[in-house]
């Protein structure tokens, strides 16, 4: 269960009861999304009331809070690949577009029995281990999905700007830094069917040693990533601002882009702490 404190009254102002054990509690100024082992249930923030659930592939590690990232307007989780009708562009390095399910959730569903239903008629998990999926979670229309390492992810994490978006593995090797970007041509709204795309800015190495990782956070000015793991280590990585990048001047080539930059900075904490304050 999970119990929400009233710093004003010192009191307890609501009490959310689930049937298994929570992960983690994501909180925005428009919803709390909590994680349980294979689904996110999402309500609204000033009511608490549930809107929906998102079904996401089964936690693998106890070690890690599971793979769940909520931006002021997006939530990122990892799942089976979603039909979108409109075609979501990549440009990645090495990296790979996926599609599946449907884009919206019926109504009214049961608890529990949504994911039930889609699991018994859908391919094995498996075969999209490592695909994140990102969703608005106002319309809960899909931006961009993307499938950002081979091996089951057991963080993510968004910049404070909400476009930058961190991944990484149950190796623990690599960490990637993605950017997404929904454009909004004129005479098309911004809610009604988005195309995103989705850039893989840089690999990070963490090391050749397997290692969870457990807790991403960024600075506040966008240029130093902190990466805590289960070894107890936490790793500093500095990166250039991405503005630089000239981004607006990419085409939508596969090959317009590459990201060969790799930028590490490591140290080697006492604890297991993985704050970063700027």
């Amino acid at each position: 269960m999970a119990l929400f404190f009233w710093k004003l009254t010192h009191e307890y102002a609501h009490l959310l009861k689930f049937q298994s054990a929570i992960y983690t509690i994501r909180c925005s100024p428009l919803i709390v999304a909590v994680s349980l082992a294979s689904q996110i249930y999402c309500f609204h923030s000033a009511t608490l009331e549930r809107e929906y659930i998102v079904c996401t592939h089964p936690i693998v590690s106890s070690i890690s809070y599971g793979p769940l990232a909520l931006g002021s307007r997006w939530l990122a989780y990892c799942g089976d690949p979603v039909v979108v009708s409109s075609i979501v562009r990549a440009i990645p390095h090495q990296m790979t577009l996926v599609t599946g399910l449907p884009t919206s959730l019926p109504n009214g569903e049961p608890d529990g029995q949504l994911c039930q239903r889609i699991n018994k008629t859908t391919c094995c998990w498996r075969k999209n281990i490592g695909t994140v999926i990102v969703r608005d979670v106002v319309s809960k229309s899909v931006i961009v999905q993307f499938r950002a390492h081979e091996s089951p992810i057991s963080a993510l994490c968004f910049d404070p700007t909400g476009t930058l978006l961190v991944t990484a593995s149950i190796r623990g090797h690599n960490i990637n830094v993605f950017h997404i970007i929904v454009p909004c041509p004129s005479g098309r709204s911004f809610g009604s069917d988005p195309v995103g795309t989705c850039t893989h800015l840089y690999r990070l190495q963490r090391g050749i040693t397997n290692a969870i990782i457990q807790c991403i956070s960024f600075s506040n000015d966008n240029k130093w990533i902190m990466v805590n793991s289960s070894r107890g280590t936490g790793h500093l990585f500095a990166i250039p601002h991405y503005a630089n990048l000239h981004l607006n001047d990419m085409k939508d080539t596969a090959n317009s882009y590459r990201s060969d930059l790799i930028y590490k900075v490591s140290v080697d904490c006492p604890n297991s702490s993985c704050s970063l304050k700027s």
